[in-house]
């Protein structure tokens, strides 16, 4: 995974801290706010988490009711957005089954 090897996975981990950073300050889960995220995104948008254990379940399904504000928003927009990403999406090879 390009994403996640060199220099890219170093700068990828620094904007994983800078999320741990926010949600630690949001005193919210990374599964919630990426959850609440996805779903303020559109109305259509249906979020199928899995999970092994009943406590995330749990958690998953709390994070319907966190309601993001506009700031918080555009600070995930803003770190996620993809020219923030360094690496290719998949290896060379990975690209041979793709359409």
């Amino acid at each position: 995974m390009p994403k996640m090897q060199g220099a890219a996975g170093k700068h990828n981990q620094h904007v994983l801290q800078q999320y741990q950073q926010l949600i630690k300050d949001w005193q919210l889960s990374a599964g919630q706010v990426a959850l609440a995220w996805l779903l303020q995104q559109s109305p259509n948008v249906v979020a199928i988490p899995g999970t092994r254990r009943l406590s995330y379940l749990q958690e998953n399904a709390a994070a319907a009711e966190v309601l993001l504000t506009t700031e918080q928003v555009a600070a995930l927009n803003a770190l996620f957005a993809s020219e923030q990403i360094s690496g290719a999406r998949y290896p060379d090879a990975g690209w041979a089954g793709i359409e």
